[in-house]
């Protein structure tokens, strides 16, 4: 498997752990606690999709996800969501609700790599 994952957010575990489950199934992981350093990221590596955790704020993920769209059009967003209903930032996106559970994780970001 070739595809670029950035996995992004403010909690260290929860980074951490995002990352364990994409690598064992084959994905490349880049992972960011501050959102500087993901549109550096986005300006600089080839990236698929971009996982935004429930760790960063809803208010500021819709304003972030926006800029990070201006920087690298083409990626696609997955949202991570604790119960909270946020509205999709477009189409190609899709929000993830966490108590959903890891193998459905894994399952969201197969569908939205397979559609790259």
């Amino acid at each position: 498997m070739s595809d670029n994952i950035l996995v992004y957010g403010t909690d260290a575990a929860l980074l951490g752990t995002r990352r364990m489950l994409l690598e064992r199934v084959g994905y490349r992981v880049l992972t960011s606690m501050q959102f500087e350093e993901t549109l550096n990221i986005l300006e600089i590596q080839p990236v698929d999709v971009v996982v935004w955790c429930y760790s960063v704020p809803e208010e500021s993920r819709v304003r972030e996800i926006a800029q990070a769209k201006r920087v690298c059009p083409t990626v696609r967003h997955l949202v991570i969501t604790n119960g909270s209903s946020e509205i999709i930032p477009s189409a190609s996106d899709r929000l993830f609700e966490t108590f959903d559970g890891p193998q459905k994780f894994i399952a969201a970001v197969h569908e939205m790599t397979a559609t790259n």
